[in-house]
Order: C-alpha cells, then sequence, then structure tokens
C-alpha cells in the first residue's frame, strides 16, 4: 500500500511539474534578500517576503515567478508566465521600495526564451546576461543594446540556468555540468554532477541542477534539485556536498544572508514549498 501511495505522489508531482492549473509549474530558482535583510521568494502563485523580525507576507499577488533580482537600491524584478491553450504569454515586473509594483515589459505573447532580450542575471553596472537558450550562447545586453555574445554550441545538451558571481565569473548550468564563461574561452568547470536520491529518482537531467549562488569565498554553490542537497563547487571544480535536504523535501535555489547563514528553497514530493535557515552552527529552522 505504500508502495502505491508513493508511486501516486509521484505521478502526481510529474503532472504537477509540467503543468499546474494554466501555468508551467516547474519550481522556482530563486532565494534574493535585499539591503535591509527582508528575504523574497515565490511559491509559483505569488511572490512572498520575510522581514529581519520574522513577519511573512505576500508583496507581488498571483505572479507565476521562476526567477527573481534584487538591485542595490532594493528594487525587486520578477516574471509573470501563463499558459494561454497551446500558447504563452508573459511579462516582467519591478517591485519598488515603497511596495508598488509596476510593469518593466507588459504582457506579451510567447514565452521569455521566445525573446532572449531579459535578464535576472545582472551586474553592478547595469549589464544584463541574457540565457539564450534555442540558440545556446549567452548574449550581454547594456540599455537595451546587445553590446556582446558569448557561444555554447560547443556543449552537448541544453543549457539550464546561469549566475554570475560578485568578481564577473559567469557560469552556465548544463545536464549534468557546468560550464565558466569568459571573453577569452568558454570551459567545463565542473562535471558529474548529477546523483539521484530514492525519493527525488524521477527527476531527470533536464531539470536535476536548479538555482545557483555564491558564498563570501566566491565559490559557487548549486541546488541538485535530483538529489536532495547542495553542492559547492570548489575553485579546482571539484564538487562537495554541504547541505541536505530530508525527507520529501529538495533544494532548488537559496542565498546567503549577512551573518552567514544560508537560506534554501526546498519543495516537495507533493509540490509544497518550504523555506529553511541554517546557521553557520549547523542549527536549522523553518521559517515558512
Amino acid at each position: 500500500m505504500n508502495h502505491l501511495k508513493k508511486i501516486s505522489a509521484t505521478i502526481f508531482l510529474l503532472t504537477c511539474f509540467w503543468v499546474t492549473g494554466n501555468v508551467v509549474a516547474h519550481p522556482s530558482v530563486s532565494v534574493v534578500i535585499d539591503s535591509k535583510g527582508n528575504i523574497f521568494y515565490s511559491d509559483l502563485s505569488r511572490v512572498w517576503m520575510i522581514s529581519p523580525d520574522g513577519d511573512k507576507q505576500v508583496v507581488v499577488d498571483d505572479v507565476h515567478t521562476h526567477e527573481l533580482w534584487v538591485s542595490a537600491d532594493d528594487k525587486l524584478f520578477g516574471e509573470d508566465v501563463r499558459n494561454q491553450g497551446n500558447n504563452y504569454r508573459h511579462k516582467v515586473w519591478v517591485r519598488l521600495p515603497d511596495g508598488t509594483v509596476e510593469d518593466v515589459i507588459g504582457w506579451r505573447n510567447g514565452y521569455p526564451d521566445e525573446y532572449s532580450d531579459y535578464s535576472f542575471v545582472r551586474d553592478d553596472e547595469g549589464r544584463s546576461y541574457v540565457l539564450d537558450r534555442a540558440n545556446k550562447q549567452i548574449k550581454i545586453y547594456k540599455n537595451q543594446e546587445e553590446v556582446y555574445s558569448y557561444a555554447l554550441s560547443k556543449f552537448e545538451g541544453s543549457p539550464r540556468w546561469h549566475a554570475l558571481s560578485p568578481g564577473g565569473d559567469l557560469f552556465v548550468s548544463f545536464e549534468g555540468f557546468i560550464v565558466r564563461v569568459s571573453e577569452k574561452s568558454s570551459e567545463k568547470f565542473a562535471e558529474s554532477l548529477i546523483e539521484r536520491s530514492p525519493e527525488f529518482g524521477w527527476v531527470g537531467d533536464h531539470h536535476a541542477l536548479m538555482g545557483m549562488w555564491f558564498d563570501g569565498e566566491e565559490e559557487l554553490n548549486v541546488a541538485l534539485f535530483s538529489g536532495q542537497r547542495v553542492l559547492k563547487v570548489n575553485k579546482d571544480g571539484s564538487a562537495e556536498a554541504v547541505y541536505h535536504s530530508d525527507g520529501e523535501w529538495s533544494v532548488t535555489g537559496g542565498a546567503f544572508a549577512k551573518d552567514g547563514s544560508v537560506i534554501l528553497l526546498e519543495f516537495s514530493n507533493s509540490n509544497s514549498l518550504r523555506l529553511r535557515k541554517i546557521a553557520k552552527d549547523g542549527t536549522s529552522t523553518i521559517l515558512s
């Protein structure tokens, strides 16, 4: 009976992973923290904020958001992607520090990948790093003009997510490996990263690696969704598990707070979400 229940739960999640209501529903991958210590994350229906004193509230309602980005002046950016029959539409929004929410890009037909002109990976000089998955390249925009591009065509498979370190290094995840990109070269940085736990063995290579973020030493952390753990990829490309999810939960994204704790975004085999804080001493606390 337990075996049948587990099969049923897996079938349910596989369905939810692709379509929930009228939106595509793979897990969100972003946790971002503003200069005041407010934590923002998406449950795919709304964006939540947890303040330093623990107060939790919805700050952007009715948005299907996978990625978030917060600027140095605490403007929060996100997307809203909707299914319309066999097609999609999407927009990009910003939440200002006073709580006002405005559209940056209004509703337009198609999935964001079809345009490849906007990104939630940016640097302090205003450049936007766009992952053009269809054409396997990184395009860099400034003031809405493309200024440079990096080809990724020599790498097998599909590019999935990308992240920019505070020092300016760009990393792109593929199906099981990570590429480091610079103006001079692009090379595999870490390989053979996919592992699967019994609870998340159903996750395919396409979604095995999810959100990426950096610690104080600028070392890359990546959510291994298929393996219920966070991998820290050292500067030499070696990887080690540094945080683990338990039970029916697995990590999809994270961020480091100023006090050195890590905030993990986790999804479950029943398509639920929780936010967990792990302090520097290893103490784990469920925030939501």
